[in-house]
């Protein structure tokens, strides 16, 4: 019987100039979940019935941190996002959470150091914000996967992150080589419940520990696990920093190549060219959030247009979503490609809503 387990992440840089020198550190959140159908189904009960206690007005189910802050009146915000993360938190298949931090000493770290070409000499707080940043989201998954045997619970190989970006390095392979299914998913806190999860624990904690350092959020977690659920999930963190040789040298950019990852985008993909529409602009409208619940749905995913690039992947069951302003001639990637279909403007919306019913 296949694992039906997965784990999936979420990201931020913590700025706290009056706490440390250098101002920034990087955390991340991992969530692992021992049935992912389970989880979804006792998300979808939750949310729906947060979305009516606090008048969440969104039509997609899946609702990310940001809507809490949108929706919700202001002197109800904070407690409702405690409401929802805390609920989050106590659904029966939540395992595991993880949690890791890194913060470099001032210091010169080499970059690209497999690349004779590129090779490079880096401050490492610009290291830090500038380029681990980008993919951090992973580290948390990282040092999961590589604790397995070492927690009561199974290590889940299934493998969900929001899209990112960053250059070559040893554990994005290592976590490529570990995985059983890795999936890439762009506006995945859209789209998938297990991400919408991390996203909104990492609002949650963010709003509710302060400092917000590892060891801190680990005492955080562990306290409300004692006394206030009933959950069994165990928590973990650790930080990962350049004294942490093994760890740290498959941290940082080894070559001046992007990690591809468009063959790790769910299909069905959507892809949306948002011609003269801004990216902000775009999130706000009901053509993203039906297109997100149509790929919530389906399995797939929601991405901005790249024609560089995602016109290798296009293939057949994908949507090419042309908004005002956007390159005519792009008409053309449906037409000479089997089964993609093309929505323009203002029939998107009817399009989503009619593959919806």
């Amino acid at each position: 019987m296949e694992d039906n387990g997965w784990v999936a992440s979420d990201s931020l840089v913590v700025r706290f100039d009056s706490k440390r020198p250098g101002g920034a550190s990087l955390l991340s959140v991992a969530v692992a979940v021992d049935d992912i159908d389970d989880f979804d189904n006792s998300y979808f009960e939750l949310m729906d019935d947060m979305k009516d206690k606090y008048r969440i007005r969104t039509p997609s189910t899946v609702v990310k941190n940001k809507d809490i802050n949108r929706w919700v009146a202001d002197w109800k915000v904070e407690d409702a996002r405690v409401d929802i993360a805390t609920s989050l938190l106590d659904i029966p298949s939540v395992e595991t959470i993880q949690i890791t931090e890194t913060y470099f000493e001032p210091m010169w770290v080499d970059i690209y150091k497999d690349d004779d070409h590129s090779h490079e000499r880096i401050n490492a707080q610009d290291l830090l914000t500038g380029k681990l940043a980008s993919y951090y989201n992973l580290v948390s998954i990282w040092k999961y996967v590589n604790k397995s045997g070492r927690r009561p619970t199974d290590t889940r190989k299934n493998i969900l992150t929001d899209d990112f970006t960053g250059k070559y390095n040893r554990m994005w392979s290592e976590l490529g080589e570990a995985s059983n299914h890795l999936n890439i998913v762009p506006n995945g806190d859209q789209t998938y419940p297990l991400l919408s999860a991390a996203d909104i624990l990492m609002g949650y904690l963010e709003q509710e520990v302060y400092p917000l350092f590892e060891k801190n959020i680990y005492e955080h977690l562990r306290e409300y696990y004692n006394e206030q659920s009933d959950s069994d999930a165990w928590i973990d963190s650790d930080s990962v920093n350049a004294g942490s040789d093994y760890e740290f040298e498959r941290m940082i950019p080894l070559r001046d190549e992007g990690i591809r990852r468009a063959q790790h985008y769910p299909k069905p993909t959507i892809y949306i060219d948002r011609g003269n529409v801004g990216r902000k602009e775009l999130e706000s409208l009901d053509v993203m959030k039906y297109a997100c619940q149509y790929a919530q749905e389906n399995r797939g995913c929601v991405k901005a247009f790249d024609q560089t690039e995602d016109k290798y992947f296009i293939s057949e069951g994908d949507i090419i979503v042309l908004l005002e302003g956007a390159d005519p001639e792009l008409k053309r990637y449906s037409e000479l490609n089997h089964s993609v279909d093309l929505v323009q403007n203002s029939g998107a919306v009817d399009y989503f809503v009619s593959k919806l019913e």
